[in-house]
């Protein structure tokens, strides 16, 4: 089993909930963040293997708490997830440092697959 800690952060808690239920199901320990801020401050305090950070968030975007992330943690992966199919803020995202973009709804099996790779 996994002995990695993975951060998602998203506003809809559905989105937060199944993620969260499916990440401990395969082994991780997870943290839940509602938005970009509380995002930041996980992040900072806990230090996770991994984030999944939803790009449309109250208070603080997703883009500005990569920004922050990256800034303060280098190294740390960022995995960009959102429902807006928007190449261009892929891209950007991708620019910022994200180490890869999952479009909503996404896949299971994908994001395993990206899990693999990254974690």
């Amino acid at each position: 089993m996994p002995d990695k800690l993975i951060l998602v952060a998203d506003d809809e808690l559905e989105i937060c909930r199944v993620l969260g239920e499916y990440l401990n199901e395969l082994g991780y320990s997870v943290l839940l963040a509602e938005n970009g801020e509380q995002a930041v401050e996980l992040a900072d305090e806990h230090e996770p293997d991994l984030v999944f950070l939803d790009i449309k968030m109250p208070r603080t975007t997703g883009l500005e708490a990569l920004g922050r992330i990256r800034e303060r943690h280098p190294r740390m992966k960022v995995i960009m997830i959102t429902g807006v199919d928007d190449k261009m803020l892929a891209r950007e995202a991708l620019l910022l440092g994200a180490s890869d973009f999952i479009p909503k709804p996404f896949s299971f099996s994908y994001m395993k697959r990206v899990l693999d790779s990254l974690v």
